[in-house]
């Protein structure tokens, strides 16, 4: 959400349901354009300024009367202090290994702005770019406490070129890796009243940060209905981006949630209009989440879910959603109402270590993140569990793509500390593997705010915390009870490895503010060992070998796959030196196709080599002419 301030927060196929599902073509299609190529425009000064908000602009939960929000939370908080002893006789009882810390280091630097809106990505060749409320930084993945970063700039700075002289507020940043492009995407937002709501999103032009972007706005007022757009979260299909978020009235009040369906390619490529749609949600979509595919990108569907973020008591209630087709082929939005066999309620605001005069704002029950693998989808969200308790709610939605699809769900506490604003990554390593990595952030009566991780295995079960950072003080930024703590957070799946993930999360630190810390975490599980044994070296076709570099060259190199699993490939020299690392991705079983370009080489020797997690499996001599 935007500095200093309290804020707010579509899936099926007709054809996959029974039930009767609405249908909506999108509201509002448009071009945005390329304003101004980063070429023919100088760079502008970077003030890093920040104006801070003193009042409250709306509160989190608005999608129900904000009286009722308020009475129902003042209802969680009095319930968990009466009950709170009983809380601490929590047991965590559990057997599955919890996921280990290694490489960790200080993130983005604090400027004046609560919450810190924490999200990440990380590319193939391990640059992680981490987003808060203010500013980006770029960083590359290596074994060091402190880590510089290699790129650095404001949300102000980073549009400035684009949208000359705006200096309204930009907040709520997001950030998402294509494994397929090798593309960063971000999008923030800029201005919170109708006439100045945007939404600025940029596509890098390479896989290095440093090498420029192709920026675009959209209108964060697409219906021209005297609304703005506030929390946006970000989705990719093989062809697509897909924005959401929730729209205000200048007043403050929810109106409605939306999508805007956008041409990827069409930024990747720096073209000048960017073609897209937009979809106005009905009633009772609010923060519809996007389940991102793992661990490949797929399409042309894209599914979200949400949930009822203020429950006046409990709920089941998840809403299942579907955009169908693309935009050229004319997608239409469906949905349908499912039911979990476990409620959900409002958390009460979490204890600070030495101070009762200012709790943390654990917001409402929005759906905070989720992914779909297996034919599954698996989400997180903040839900109150015994006497409100701060905790998360982890769901399930089982066989997504068939005409019964059914929700499961299950309340996560924890016995030493208050835990919220969950977000979720896959690190399934195979299609029967389910497992993935949980991060939250916790506080207690006895431990300052800070981040920890969780494993989920493949039966869901959890393991125990394992603590990123421990906090170094409390949040007590803005002295206002509660005090802001989300709104939300990121964790990601490393490209690489499988089983690794990276979190940028938050802590308090010694001036009792809020800083960034980035955390790279190992999951404790594995291929089974059937799906180590590797293939013969001398299988597999390299084509055309020899090849020219003149004629800029794309080689193939077609490999029977016999065991599914995560392949690498590389390029080493003639004395078997590596030189780059080419693509890892997970094959399943039958023929794959490596491709690339041999420009980037000099005349020469090399040789291609592919390994199944480490193992050399396939190596073939490549010879490159003039």
């Amino acid at each position: 959400m935007f500095p200093s301030r309290v804020c707010l927060w579509v899936l099926l196929n007709i054809i996959c349901f029974s039930l009767a599902l609405g249908q909506l073509s999108p509201t509002v299609k448009g071009k945005a354009s390329l304003l101004i190529p980063a070429s023919t425009a100088t760079e502008m000064p970077d003030f890093s300024a920040s104006l801070k908000n003193t009042r409250i602009i709306h509160e989190p939960g608005i999608d129900m009367e904000k009286d009722a929000f308020k009475q129902a939370k003042t209802e969680a908080n009095k319930n968990f202090q009466q009950h709170y002893s009983e809380n601490t006789n929590l047991e965590n009882k559990t057997t599955v290994t919890a996921p280990t810390l290694s490489n960790n280091w200080q993130g983005n630097p604090f400027a004046s702005s609560v919450p810190n809106d924490n999200h990440i990505a990380v590319s193939d060749s391990g640059i992680v770019v981490s987003v808060v409320n203010v500013n980006i930084r770029a960083y590359v993945d290596q074994n060091l406490v402190n880590n510089p970063s290699f790129y650095n700039r404001t949300l102000q700075s980073f549009s400035a070129l684009e949208i000359p002289g705006n200096s309204d507020i930009k907040f709520d940043p997001r950030v998402i890796w294509d494994p397929q492009a090798r593309r960063f995407i971000i999008v923030y937002l800029v201005g919170s009243t109708s006439s100045t709501s945007l939404l600025l999103l940029g596509f890098s032009k390479t896989a290095n940060p440093t090498e420029g972007w192709n920026l675009y706005t959209l209108t964060g007022n697409p219906n021209n209905d005297g609304n703005w757009t506030d929390y946006p979260t970000i989705g990719l299909t093989t062809e697509e981006a897909f924005i959401t978020g929730n729209l205000f009235s200048n007043g403050g009040q929810a109106q409605y949630s939306g999508i805007w369906q956008i041409d990827k390619q069409a930024g990747y490529a720096g073209n000048s209009t960017l073609n897209y749609a937009f979809f106005k949600l009905p009633s009772g979509h609010f923060s519809p989440t996007p389940a991102l595919y793992a661990p490949n990108l797929a399409g042309p569907k894209m599914y979200f879910v949400s949930s009822q973020s203020n429950p006046a008591s409990t709920s089941t209630q998840i809403r299942l959603s579907l955009i169908d087709n693309t935009l050229t082929n004319g997608g239409t939005f469906n949905t349908a109402t499912l039911q979990s066999n476990t409620a959900y309620r409002l958390a009460a605001d979490a204890n600070q270590k030495g101070t009762s005069a200012f709790n943390l704002n654990t917001n409402d029950c929005r759906i905070q993140s989720a992914f779909m693998a297996n034919g599954n989808i698996q989400f997180v969200m903040n839900s109150g569990g015994t006497a409100n308790r701060p905790s998360i709610y982890h769901g399930i939605i089982r066989d997504v793509n068939s005409s019964t699809p059914v929700c499961t769900g299950k309340v996560i506490s924890d016995a030493s500390v208050e835990i919220a604003y969950p977000c979720i990554t896959y690190v399934g390593g195979d299609v029967n593997d389910n497992s993935s990595l949980i991060s939250v952030l916790h506080t207690s009566e006895s431990r300052f705010p800070g981040t920890s991780v969780m494993y989920l295995d493949n039966s869901y079960t959890p393991s125990a915390l394992t603590t990123v950072k421990e906090g170094e003080g409390n949040m007590i930024f803005l002295q206002s009870d509660p005090e802001r703590w989300g709104d939300y957070m990121g964790i990601v799946t490393d490209p690489r490895q499988y089983n690794v993930g990276f979190i940028g999360g938050s802590y308090g630190s010694q001036s009792n503010t809020t800083s960034t810390w980035i955390g790279k975490v190992s999951a404790p599980n594995g291929f089974p060992a059937q799906l180590n044994a590797v293939a013969s070296e001398t299988s597999g076709v390299l084509y055309p070998n020899p090849s020219s570099i003149s004629q800029n060259t794309t080689v193939t190199y077609r490999l029977p796959i016999t065991k599914l699993g995560y392949y690498s490939a590389d390029i080493l020299d003639i004395t078997g030196k590596h030189l780059y690392s080419l693509i890892k991705n997970r094959l399943n079983p039958g023929e794959a196709l490596l491709a690339f370009q041999t420009d980037a080489l000099l005349p020469g020797t090399y040789f291609i080599k592919v390994s199944l997690e480490g193992q050399p499996c396939f190596e073939q001599k490549l010879i490159l002419t003039p």
